[in-house]
């Protein structure tokens, strides 16, 4: 176990750099399960899974995702449930019943998963990996694969409270914001009051007295005999958390919740003559680059608060690269529309631009 845990640990800190590390004594086989994901946090897996099978360690996934990776060492198995899809979810429409709607469509898939065929012959192998990774936003219904298995939590977020209590440690709420509630630092005594209602209503209401018992309701009805939930839980032997502390809140860690921010960055490939000549000609007043990220989508934002982003880009000295998922009219002459965009390549050339300018 410390063994793949180093080799796990070293691959994602040094984002795979195999010319520098000494070969791993034998090939592993790791399995990651992040049975609910969206784009973004599948993005982050990937590029574990790409640094370990670079490795040369064999790697299957099992994800909610069409196959992504051309790399023969990493294996990827869909489920084929499709209840939370990145292509069917309007934000704009469900915000105040999003969690709703996303904590149905988890216990539905809790109830589901495990009738699917791929997903039982995995299962009865599981034993079979020397190394389980769970995605542990959303995804407790895979924990009946970790019985009697080690395996390590990946946060494609800030610090799950919940699970930071079963390591052992209780973040102090009176200057650690709760998930979803925005903090200055430091906190007035009213904002750590709403720190500590926003707390109660996500870590408790949210999640031990509502979702987590439907949750165990439905594994229970597969696996009677399986320990409850979190005591599976709590046998997790380390966490990545997708945070550092240069860009983040710094929160007190332990030695096994290790930060692996930015994990999924990579140098920046050359952009088309087209994007290069737009940041380039931006001059002194610089360039920004807007996105909502692959979940929300653009399209589905009403027209009136559509209008106002477009209203406020037009009155900007700078150029506004913006990654829009349709076709839209009347664009100001300093906004450049796409429906897709390389985000990383983009970043980096902004960044080489503002450097080769001395940041003017």
């Amino acid at each position: 176990m410390k063994v793949v845990t180093l080799c796990l640990l070293v691959a994602a800190v040094a984002g795979g750099a195999e010319g520098v590390l000494a070969p791993p004594e034998r090939q592993y086989k790791i399995l990651l399960l992040l049975p609910m994901s969206f784009r973004s946090h599948r993005t982050i897996f990937m590029s574990l899974a790409e640094a370990l099978a670079e490795r040369g360690h064999k790697v299957v996934m099992l994800t909610n995702h069409p196959k992504s990776s051309s790399h023969p060492n990493i294996d990827e198995v869909t489920h084929g449930l499709e209840y939370i899809n990145d292509e069917n979810i309007n934000m704009f429409n469900d915000r105040k019943q999003g969690y709703k709607i996303m904590r149905e469509s988890i216990v539905r898939l809790a109830r589901d998963l495990y009738d699917v065929p791929v997903v039982k012959e995995l299962y009865l192998r599981r034993k079979d990996f020397d190394l389980i990774v769970v995605s542990s936003l959303f995804n407790e219904m895979a924990y009946p694969f970790v019985y009697e298995i080690p395996f390590i939590a990946f946060l494609a977020r800030e610090v799950n409270r919940r699970e930071t209590v079963v390591l052992g440690n209780v973040l102090n709420l009176a200057y650690v914001c709760s998930f979803g509630h925005l903090c200055t630092v430091p906190m007035s005594a009213w904002q750590r009051f709403l720190n500590v209602v926003s707390h109660i209503h996500e870590f408790y209401y949210g999640q031990i007295l509502v979702l987590l018992p439907k949750l165990q309701k439905e594994i229970s009805a597969h696996f009677p005999d399986l320990p409850p939930l979190l005591d599976l839980e709590r046998n997790m032997s380390m966490m990545f958390v997708n945070t550092h502390f240069s860009v983040g809140m710094p929160v007190p860690l332990l030695p096994s919740q290790v930060e692996v921010g930015a994990i999924h960055c990579r140098p920046a490939n050359p952009l088309s003559q087209e994007l290069e000549s737009w940041i380039t000609g931006a001059g002194s007043p610089g360039v920004i680059y807007f996105s909502l990220g692959s979940f929300t989508k653009f399209t589905n934002i009403p027209v009136q608060y559509r209008d106002v982003f477009v209203q406020a880009f037009r009155r900007l000295p700078q150029r506004v690269i913006w990654k829009y998922d349709g076709d839209l009219e009347d664009v100001p002459d300093n906004v450049m529309i796409r429906k897709w965009l390389p985000q990383q390549d983009i970043l980096g050339e902004i960044i080489q631009f503002y450097v080769m300018t001395g940041g003017n």
